[in-house]
């Protein structure tokens, strides 16, 4: 579906986004307590920064970002 398109889209470009930095130990997803099996990173693209974990939120709970993020994700894509 389009609706599917569009979080796998997201997904990937916030998982090739540059590390800024780093924090000490995992993330938890914040609705179960588990550990995620990542690290916990700063993310950036130049104009938006977000924590790594952002995109496993994304994938796992399909959790809708700002539109005009969205939109941004988007048209980069096509690039």
């Amino acid at each position: 579906s389009a609706a599917s398109d569009v979080y796998k889209r997201q997904v990937e470009y916030l998982k090739q986004g540059k590390c800024i930095a780093s924090a000490a130990g995992r993330a938890k997803d914040i609705f179960t307590g588990k550990t995620i099996n990542e690290e916990l990173t700063f993310m950036t693209d130049g104009k938006y920064e977000w924590r790594s974990d952002i995109a496993y939120y994304v994938e796992k709970y399909n959790l809708r970002l700002s539109k005009d993020f969205e939109d941004y994700v988007l048209k980069k894509r096509k690039n």
